[in-house]
């Protein structure tokens, strides 16, 4: 468990030095790029080939993410994992009244499915 909390800390390191002007827009470029080929319904290869749609994502986006840390200046990453560590507490408040709210609407959607399928069928 303890290796998720350093992935989290570490995502928001390099989030927070994506945003920091003193990373070159080269690093931006492969970052944004490597995010959108990953939301991008186009891929090289054909998602509907069962594991074969994901075996472009699995390198070409870790790939783009590793080149755009690579431009990132050490210092960049320094302040920007300092700041990580004063966000990760109010992360956590947020992620947790997140997930509240996310489990506040399933409820409501699993009653109001109970209650439609109890009316129209019973």
């Amino acid at each position: 468990m303890f290796w998720l909390w350093t992935l989290k800390e570490r995502l928001l390191t390099y989030l927070i030095a994506l945003t920091d002007p003193r990373t070159p827009s080269v690093g931006k470029l492969f970052a944004v790029l490597s995010i959108v080929y990953l939301l991008s319904p186009i891929d090289g290869l054909i998602d509907t080939i069962p594991l074969a749609g994901f075996i472009d994502d699995l390198i070409i986006v870790p790939f783009g993410l590793w080149i755009s840390s690579k431009t990132i200046p050490k210092d960049v990453l320094l302040d920007a994992a300092e700041r990580a560590k004063k966000y990760n507490g109010k992360l956590n408040f947020v992620v947790g009244g997140l997930l509240t709210l996310i489990t506040i609407w399933i409820l409501v959607v699993v009653g109001l499915l109970y209650f439609l399928i109890r009316t129209l069928f019973f």
